[in-house]
């Protein structure tokens, strides 16, 4: 049974340290939304290879697109394609893989080509790009393109009608199994998947791991509202001011102090967020010491 990442049972030492474990979005998070570029994030990535911190990315960017950039990173792991897969931390036993029926990609533009022509002429996938297409939106070179066109499970889309109009779209969709998700910039056809799943399981195969005296503290950083669910399932989580997209409400997580909301956008902000959650953790494991030390 997945735990709940707030809520995980300690072990029978009573002040575990805590051992924390890195879940961020890419674009306009972790990544520049314009040149793509994590100069800025360099001081806390530095800081979190220092200290054998595992970071993982979680995005709506293919495994093909993710591999490359989780290689730069030295990420322990990915959760791709929000959540629809995951490329497990090389130290991790997943254990026997979950019971879980996927929307395939081509499932998605079989929907896709069924829709109304009031509907259709709307809506531009990925799929309905060639890669000078998908460069020329994404700003993304051509191979970094092609990349980005290699999906197995989701559709990223862009759409030209009203909310209400989205909202035939979403229904028609939901009918058909699919769901509608709204990103930085795009919104995506997927599966009944997202990247909270994933960090639970993550999570739940590292505590099974962990030494007694330790404790998983799972930290999330993202900008957009396919990340809410992400933020809301980590102990800390951290919302990158995005400036060009859609303004995330108000999660329950801040009024309870668990989730800020950082002015700062893409890596610099992402950076402030990492060096804030690694000071907090520091804190709170001295003061476990103390308590533990009576």
């Amino acid at each position: 049974m997945l735990h709940d990442g707030r809520a995980m049972a300690e072990s029978t030492n009573t002040y575990p340290e805590l051992m924390p474990v890195v879940f961020s979005d890419l674009d306009g998070t972790l990544l520049d939304h314009l040149d793509y570029s994590y100069e800025p994030a360099l001081g806390a990535l530095q800081r979190l290879k220092a200290r054998n911190i595992p970071l993982i990315p979680a995005s709506s960017k293919t495994r093909a697109e993710m591999q490359a950039v989780g290689e730069e990173l030295g990420a322990a792991g990915l959760i791709f394609e929000n959540g629809a897969g995951v490329q497990w931390p090389g130290d991790v036993d997943p254990g026997p893989p979950a019971a879980a029926e996927h929307i395939s990609y081509a499932d998605i533009r079989r929907f896709i080509e069924t829709l109304p022509t009031d509907l259709r002429r709307h809506l531009t996938g990925f799929g309905d790009m060639d890669d000078a297409g998908v460069a020329a939106i994404t700003g993304l070179s051509l191979r970094d393109a092609r990349l980005a066109r290699q999906r197995e499970f989701t559709e990223p889309f862009t759409w030209s009608a009203s909310i209400q109009e989205l909202d035939r779209l979403t229904a028609r969709a939901g009918a058909a199994g699919i769901c509608v998700t709204s990103g930085g910039r795009f919104n995506s056809f997927t599966g009944a998947h997202d990247k909270a799943s994933r960090v639970r399981e993550i999570c739940n195969a590292y505590a099974t791991q962990a030494d007694s005296a330790c404790r998983v503290w799972s930290i999330a950083l993202g900008d957009a509202p396919n990340d809410c669910e992400m933020l809301e399932t980590a102990q800390r989580g951290f919302i990158i001011h995005n400036p060009d997209g859609t303004s995330l409400p108000e999660l329950p997580g801040e009024r309870e102090g668990r989730i800020t909301r950082v002015p700062t956008p893409g890596p610099a902000g992402w950076n402030r967020s990492i060096m804030l959650a690694l000071q907090e953790i520091d804190t709170m494991n001295k003061n476990r010491k103390r308590s533990a030390n009576g």
